[in-house]
């Protein structure tokens, strides 16, 4: 959604890396004593104001038969999430980790994720395209750090993990438990996404540039072409 947002501001974004995949990272979280999505009619339901939470939260609805007029969506931003939960200001809240981490400690329950839309919730490396035209051998050292560390990850977890919780400035255990709810990409993975000739990740870019459109976060549709176009003079063999 964010690199929809920076194309629909004309910046000129492309995508040079698929890093992973929401695998129920992104959660919908509820009072005790609701159990079920259904039991969210007419309730007060916190979400950021980005079309992340709105995609979540509709695609849940929707697995339900309902939709976000069925609810009351309450505009909230990210660091209030937890407090509005707690003191019932709202009935369930969209949110992610530590968030998600503190309030499943609290009694939270969890209504729905994103494992349940796998492959819809990505994170993107992005750049410009006149970086990609000016520094392309410092772009080409980033993706080859980034294929490196995959391995790394995997082989010595405990120093990773301690490396990237401190960046994020979460304890190990916090970061170890939110590590295990996305899927990270592997480099083939990364390749067949971008370059393939049917360009997986375009297609999702075009339903959720088309649901942003539909739900007025875009003020005009826009094309996924332009968001690729350049990707592959990254990849090609010199």
């Amino acid at each position: 959604d964010e690199i929809v947002r920076l194309a629909a501001a004309n910046a000129e974004p492309v995508i040079i890396l698929v890093l992973d995949s929401s695998a129920g990272a992104d959660s919908i979280l509820s009072q005790k004593k609701i159990k079920s999505l259904a039991e969210l009619k007419g309730k007060k339901v916190g979400v950021e104001d980005t079309s992340t939470g709105a995609y979540l939260l509709s695609q849940a609805l929707d697995s339900v038969h309902m939709t976000l007029k069925d609810i009351k969506v309450i505009y909230l931003e990210v660091d209030r999430h937890e407090a509005a939960l707690k003191n019932n200001q709202v009935d369930a809240v969209v949110t992610f980790d530590p968030i998600r981490y503190d309030l499943i400690k609290f009694g939270a329950n969890i209504l729905f994720d994103s494992s349940q839309i796998p492959n819809q919730i990505l994170d993107v490396l992005v750049t410009r395209s006149e970086i990609i035209k000016s520094h392309p051998d410092q772009l080409r050292k980033l993706i080859e750090a980034w294929r490196k560390s995959i391995p790394y990850i995997q082989t010595n977890p405990d120093d990773a993990f301690k490396i990237m919780a401190l960046r994020e400035n979460i304890t190990v255990a916090q970061f170890r438990s939110s590590f295990s709810l996305i899927k990270t990409t592997n480099p083939m993975e990364n390749e067949n996404l971008l370059l393939s000739p049917q360009q997986q990740i375009k297609l999702l870019i075009e339903k959720i540039a088309g649901f942003m459109f539909e739900k007025n976060m875009l003020k005009a549709p826009i094309k996924a072409a332009p968001l690729l176009e350049d990707t592959a003079l990254l990849y090609r063999k010199k």
